[in-house]
């Protein structure tokens, strides 16, 4: 988990920046409605950003620790959800701000999330265990299964 926070955070950070030049930016430039248009171009970018940098930094995180988890079917449902809370938050607000202040942390905790989901989805929970058992008339030795 550490791993994939730390990893999450760093990345989804890099994503940000990357996201408030290249498409916010873009946007910025092509806006025709002035600085509220720029505005919402650039916290737009600058999520995108953020969101894909945190769920593949998550997912890094969770390769490099040895999870099985995966981007596509985890860490990106789950950023969404968490951008889809954080997006909703600055909408009940009627400030975009608010969405840029609640929508990171809540991107990385849903990625976190849907990793270790994903993760549970691969793990088989077929278990077969040698069983060694004592008793008054001897041991007795033998398979136990967990189905």
């Amino acid at each position: 988990m550490p791993a994939e926070l730390g990893l999450g955070l760093l990345v989804g950070a890099v994503g940000g920046v990357v996201g408030y030049i290249g498409p916010g930016g873009a946007a910025c430039s092509s806006s025709e409605t002035g600085l509220p248009g720029c505005a919402t171009g650039l916290i737009i970018g600058t999520l995108v950003g953020v969101g894909v940098g945190v769920s593949a930094g998550v997912t890094w995180g969770g390769m490099l620790s040895d999870g099985q988890g995966a981007w596509f079917t985890g860490a990106l449902p789950g950023m969404l959800v968490g951008a889809a809370v954080g997006s909703g938050a600055g909408l009940i607000a009627d400030k975009a701000v608010v969405a840029l202040i609640a929508a990171p942390p809540l991107m990385l905790v849903g990625a976190s999330i849907g990793y270790e989901l994903s993760h549970k989805a691969h793990v088989s929970a077929q278990r077969v265990q040698p069983l060694v058992s004592v008793t008054p008339r001897g041991a007795t030795f033998g398979l136990m299964g967990h189905f």
